[in-house]
């Protein structure tokens, strides 16, 4: 059995179930869209495995919030497969975005070289991150506000929080 045939089928047994059995056929359901939704990020976006749980998890809320979108003209596979190439799209054109605005480093000026120990600590973090949060850590530097940024980095403000706050706490950590 393929995946979209073994996706097809948890669907169809947790829309006939009965309340006792659905959130057991649930918890299947979830496991079929990750497993497709993860092959699916294997061909569309493989440079950006560190991103890969994120579209999964996206694309698989989207299916369970939204299946009341899903009209059954297609197989409930189908419209899965749609979701996560979209969310492997936008992922696409926020990275490109970011490689757009990436500043370096060096352009920061609340990290500048110094030549103190914690100064140190906080240039080894800093070179240990990607790109995009170097970008954010630069752009916040900037005096960017986070309504900004998101906009800019087409994406949500919580995101954008979510992230600074992972960042501010790896910089609280070397510091």
């Amino acid at each position: 059995m393929t995946q979209a045939q073994s996706l097809n089928e948890a669907y169809k047994r947790w829309k006939n179930a009965s309340n006792g059995e659905a959130e057991n056929l649930l918890s299947l359901l979830v496991k079929s869209l990750e497993k497709l939704a993860l092959s699916i990020c294997w061909r569309k976006i493989p440079d950006l495995r560190s991103e890969f749980p994120w579209v999964v998890n996206e694309a698989t809320w989207r299916a369970i919030s939204g299946e009341g979108k899903f009209g059954g003209k297609s197989q409930f596979s189908v419209w899965f497969y749609r979701i996560v190439v979209n969310e492997c799209n936008r992922l696409l054109k926020r990275t490109q975005k970011l490689r757009e605005t990436t500043v370096g480093l060096d352009d920061i000026p609340l990290f500048g070289k110094s030549k103190t120990d914690r100064g140190d600590a906080l240039q080894g973090v800093l070179q240990g991150i990607g790109w995009p949060d170097q970008t954010l850590i630069a752009l916040k530097a900037e005096g960017w506000s986070t309504r900004e940024i998101a906009g800019m980095l087409d994406t949500s403000e919580a995101a954008v929080k979510m992230r600074w706050s992972r960042l501010k706490g790896r910089l609280r950590d070397a510091g």
